[in-house]
């Protein structure tokens, strides 16, 4: 789907579950009441919302390049690193960036998604939805990185963080070059927790490759944590390098994979490159499911409001019956607007404003 705009996830998004994501100052579900989703529970009919932007979660052991990476991910320093005068204790233990598309105070759809499973986390993920970081610029869109601890957590936080990193699109490790341990005892095994089937894709990179001069010391490493992971894992992998990851190597990464049309450098940078196009990929397929999936569900909507009977002329809002029938025959316009002038208009810019002015005539109706 080359060329195709994938803020059109958002977008997609915001029509199954409402404009307004909610407060994230609040522990609670984020949701608009006007959506897709409620006009289906509303009319008793099953639909699917589809998944929403690509996620991509980075693991690793404490000082292994997590932020560092993430940073070369958004081309930005967003994240405090051990490099960084503002580095401090993180008191989340998932760190979210989005797009700066993203509306403030929005959850994501994922976070979201992790507190109906687990209703004890909600004041955790109110607390992690607040202390999302925006990335200016367009390289995010349709996409998120969220940076997860794995060591150290107390058990809500373990399955919680567990539960977002397996519905992942993929899952990035860090190993650390410059460890006596690559990955610790305690990371390998929340990596052997994730599912081998219907999980995400797992890449694995070794960090601060550009701090290992000799070729052989890289071959040598690569060798002992491939054996390592092929043992606990069941499976091999391939291991790219990364580079360290501060304000000079980001920049020089960008420079270097604008001048080669994106090809960037092969020994400090191939696992940037790797996990940013798998990303690329997974969103490129949420959109095109999503797409399809909001055609499918308002075929479907638009049917169970035509077998209910409601008169044409509810459509323009402009029939006040008894307010005993008022409600449901307003249902049933707002659906019709839905199904027959929304929805189609999910390809254009000026959709969301045109979505807020509907159901606003629809509420004082």
């Amino acid at each position: 789907m080359a060329g195709v705009d994938r803020s059109l996830l958002l977008r997609i998004d915001r029509l199954y579950h409402g404009a307004k994501l909610g407060d994230s100052s609040q522990a609670r579900l984020p949701g608009g009441s006007l959506s897709l989703c409620a006009l289906a529970q509303e009319h008793s009919v099953q639909i699917r919302p589809p998944r929403g932007q690509a996620v991509l979660a980075v693991v690793g052991d404490a000082a292994s390049g997590k932020s560092s990476f993430v940073n070369a991910l958004a081309q930005e320093l967003i994240m405090p690193t051990s490099h960084s005068s503002k580095t401090s204790k993180r008191a989340v233990p998932a760190e979210w960036v989005l797009a700066e598309r993203v509306p403030e105070g929005a959850w994501p759809r994922l976070l979201s998604q992790a507190v109906e499973h687990f209703p004890e986390w909600a004041d955790t993920a109110a607390a992690v939805a607040k202390a999302s970081c925006r990335v200016v610029g367009e390289q995010l869109l349709g996409l998120e990185v969220v940076e997860m601890t794995t060591v150290g957590l107390s058990t809500e936080d373990r399955r919680a963080t567990a539960w977002i990193a397996a519905h992942a699109d993929v899952v990035v490790c860090l190993l650390d070059s410059q460890a006596k341990q690559a990955a610790s005892e305690e990371l390998l095994t929340w990596l052997a927790d994730l599912p081998r089937e219907d999980g995400p894709q797992l890449q694995f990179v070794f960090s601060k490759s550009d701090l290992v001069a000799r070729e052989s010391d890289r071959i040598r490493f690569i060798a002992k944590v491939s054996k390592t992971l092929q043992e606990r894992l069941g499976r091999g992998f391939e291991i790219l390098p990364i580079a360290t990851g501060d304000l000079t190597t980001i920049l020089d990464m960008v420079d270097a994979a604008e001048a080669d049309d994106g090809a960037g450098d092969q020994r400090t940078d191939a696992g940037r490159l790797r996990a940013i196009r798998a990303l690329q990929d997974a969103a490129d397929r949420h959109l095109q499911l999503g797409l399809q999936a909001l055609k499918s569900d308002g075929d479907t909507l638009s049917a169970a409001v035509a077998s209910r009977g409601c008169p044409q002329g509810v459509a323009g809002l402009k029939v006040r019956p008894r307010r005993g029938a008022s409600m449901q025959l307003l249902m049933c316009g707002i659906a019709f607007c839905i199904v027959a002038g929304i929805v189609p208009m999910v390809l254009e810019e000026d959709q969301d404003a045109d979505l807020v002015k509907i159901f606003m005539a629809g509420s004082v109706a």
